[in-house]
């Protein structure tokens, strides 16, 4: 299920992660200039998404059905943020592992 789409094609936007090591940051970009290069670069960033979710629903007159809206939708995008940080941590622990292993064999020289 698709919660952000594209301002200007209309095309799905996915979640993406960007930023230096140890900085990630999240995105939302446009599937339509990612896979095909067909529509200008663009990115929303993951807490402008939060932030017009919010506002959206403080139109709704009823908190509780607000908070219980709003825990829905995020907890379908939870999960992703979830496995992107969970990867990139076990990224991490085998490039350690790596760098053990060719510092061990470095010493054997």
């Amino acid at each position: 299920m698709a919660l952000v789409f594209c301002g200007v094609c209309g095309a799905m936007a996915y979640r993406v992660t960007g930023g230096k090591k140890g900085s990630y940051r999240f995105y939302y970009a446009c599937s339509t200039q990612r896979r095909f290069k067909t529509c200008v670069p663009n990115q929303l960033p993951y807490n402008r998404v939060l932030a017009a979710l919010e506002e959206q629903l403080s139109g709704f007159p009823v908190d509780q059905e607000r908070a219980t809206i709003a825990d829905r939708l995020l907890s379908l995008v939870e999960p992703d943020l979830e496995r992107l940080l969970k990867g990139s941590s076990d990224v991490r622990q085998k490039l350690e592992a790596e760098i053990k292993k060719l510092e061990g064999q470095q010493g054997m020289v």
